[in-house]
């Protein structure tokens, strides 16, 4: 970005690089490993969302939540989990849920 003012005494330019930044809404992804196994199970998740997220919310589908970007969980009981994560920005925010996606024995 530039900007020239001029007046009868001369003119100056100002340029400014980077300084008008874009900011997409994010699109939330996760992974996660392992996916099943027996209890207790600890699972590594982790955040693969695009549009450069400064902000997390997961749910892990068994009453607790974290707003960590990456994390491990422990899952203490037998179930199928429903895992959501939120992600956003200041363009706006998206979620993913997959569900069923730790199955715990």
């Amino acid at each position: 970005m530039a900007l020239t003012v001029s007046n009868a005494a001369g003119s100056n330019t100002l340029t400014k690089t980077g300084y008008i930044q874009v900011t997409e809404k994010p699109v939330a992804d996760f992974s996660a490993s392992p996916t099943s196994g027996k209890a207790p199970l600890n699972v590594a998740f982790t955040d693969i969302s695009t549009g450069i997220p400064t902000k997390w919310k997961w749910d892990f589908g068994d009453g607790t939540t974290s707003t960590k970007q990456n994390l491990t969980h422990k899952y203490s009981k037998a179930g199928n989990y429903t895992v959501a994560l939120t992600v956003s920005n200041t363009a706006g925010s998206n979620t993913v849920t997959k569900t069923g996606y730790v199955i715990v024995k």
